[in-house]
């Protein structure tokens, strides 16, 4: 709500700038047509805004500025548009967040291509005059611009494939964070330290990632724990199912597992699997941090004896 609040803010600061501005040119045309003194003025004002651009076309500088103003208000109408397209109508919806934030980028792009077609219309800008930039574009292009559009390609590619969407939990790298926004250049990730990186959206389709999210918030954690080889190894299995029953934050099905893992050399190695629910990049560290815990202190109370290495140290005397 914040967030809507100080768009409102922004957008009838504009908004409200554009129309007073308006006003106040009107007022002074106006002046420039009662007076004498400010005729010639005038003219020369009709004479700049009636400037053509080039001979071939009708392209004027009038039409150049009434084209910006409508493009600018048609982007704030779209910003304002899409959000409220996925507070009303998306928000009571199951959709998960991710979802509604593709939705609502997506449509904020349809609607700025509309509101671009709709000012060139309306400033009578024919598309023939884009020839005129077809080679700055293209020299744009061979400087590096490509990263730009192929970024932008990218961040449409995330949103409607979905590989990844806002709210995800994902580790890059070995840098694990949480999805904050997928823009039209880059996308925002928050860590778990809580420093934001910006990557480019080509780089999240280019590189290998793990999306701990992308289906569902259930993720597997494995746990492994070695007992002296003089436990009774029924006792061993029962004390940590009965702290794995006991501990909320596990997941009953699908069902947790208890396994014999290996015979180390003054151990045994046991493996228990359990799934979780998280919701955030800290999550599964404290559940299982809090999980070994209390099984420790199970198996202090069962008599169970966790090894440590020991060293055996023979002296030898000499005769």
């Amino acid at each position: 709500m914040n967030k809507f609040r100080e768009f409102i803010s922004k957008s009838s600061f504009y908004i409200g700038t554009f129309l007073l501005g308006g006003v106040f040119f009107y007022i002074l045309f106006k002046l420039w047509e009662r007076y004498e003194s400010v005729k010639d003025a005038n003219k020369v004002l009709k004479l700049v805004l009636n400037y053509k651009l080039q001979d071939s076309t009708n392209l004027t500088i009038g039409k150049i500025l009434i084209l910006i103003s409508v493009l600018f208000i048609g982007i704030r109408l779209a910003k304002f548009a899409s959000y409220k397209v996925v507070d009303r109508m998306l928000k009571p919806t199951k959709l998960n967040k991710g979802a509604k934030a593709a939705f609502e980028n997506l449509s904020y792009y349809a609607l700025v291509l509309i509101s671009c077609i709709i000012a060139l219309h309306i400033a009578e800008v024919p598309l023939t005059v884009f020839t005129l930039f077809g080679g700055a574009l293209a020299i744009g292009l061979g400087f590096g611009s490509q990263n730009i559009l192929s970024n932008f390609i990218s961040g449409i590619i995330l949103q409607v494939e979905q590989p990844v969407k806002v709210g995800d939990i994902i580790e890059i790298e070995g840098t694990i964070g949480t999805i904050e926004n997928i823009g039209g250049r880059s996308t925002k990730i928050i860590s778990s330290n809580n420093t934001h990186m910006i990557i480019p959206n080509s780089y999240l389709l280019d590189k290998k990632l793990v999306n701990w999210t992308f289906q569902d918030n259930i993720y597997r954690s494995k746990i492994e724990v070695n007992v002296d080889y003089d436990s009774d190894c029924q006792m061993v299995e029962s004390v940590i199912r009965e702290t794995v029953d006991s501990f909320e934050h596990i997941m009953r099905f699908p069902e947790p597992k208890v396994i014999l893992n290996d015979f180390g050399t003054y151990y045994l190695n046991y493996v228990v699997y359990f799934w979780i629910p998280i919701q955030g990049t800290m999550d599964k560290a404290s559940t299982e941090s809090n999980f070994r815990i209390r099984l420790l202190n199970n198996f202090k109370k069962a008599n169970i004896k966790i090894p440590v290495p020991q060293s055996e140290l023979i002296w030898k005397k000499k005769d």
